[in-house]
């Protein structure tokens, strides 16, 4: 006899989205960290699934860029929570809400603002990744009343 675990008990147990589908997630911060280049910070929203019964409590892995080439991603970031871009009067954009930022280092960095407990959708579809079964953010359903953007349906193939 033979002890062991299924495939699926252990994909379960590391608590990440296992099924395609479109979810309700509610935004738990930011853990933002250097990417990998150097030159920009990957924010690491902490995304959680609420309100289906396979997925309820299971994270949806998005590290969501931050650089001016991505801000597109980031937008459609804040619009699937129904909130804009706070916006100055030269027309920069950013985040709703401030940064609390002791270092240089962004793993020492704390969000405050008015994205923090929200609710949004998005869909996720399944992919590989190194011969490994993963699941993607392909698009975020922007829920920001009246909004006329055009959001990426394919952040897959723009990331």
């Amino acid at each position: 006899m033979k002890m062991g675990v299924s495939k699926q008990e252990l994909d379960d147990a590391k608590n990440r989205v296992t099924k395609g589908g479109t979810y309700t997630v509610s935004f738990q911060g930011f853990f933002p960290k250097k990417a990998k280049n150097g030159s920009s910070v990957n924010l690491n929203p902490r995304l959680v699934i609420i309100g289906d019964p396979e997925q309820n409590g299971k994270e949806v892995p998005y590290s969501l860029n931050f650089q001016t080439s991505t801000w597109f991603m980031v937008e459609n970031f804040i619009h699937m929570f129904g909130l804009k871009a706070d916006e100055d009067g030269q027309g920069n954009k950013s985040i709703p809400g401030d940064w609390i930022q002791p270092s240089e280092d962004p793993t020492t960095w704390k969000y405050t603002g008015p994205l923090q407990g929200r609710t949004g959708k998005l869909e996720v579809v399944p992919g590989t990744y190194n011969g490994k079964e993963v699941f993607n953010v392909k698009q975020m359903l922007c829920a920001l009343p009246g909004c006329t953007e055009k959001h990426s349906d394919n952040l897959i193939k723009a990331a």
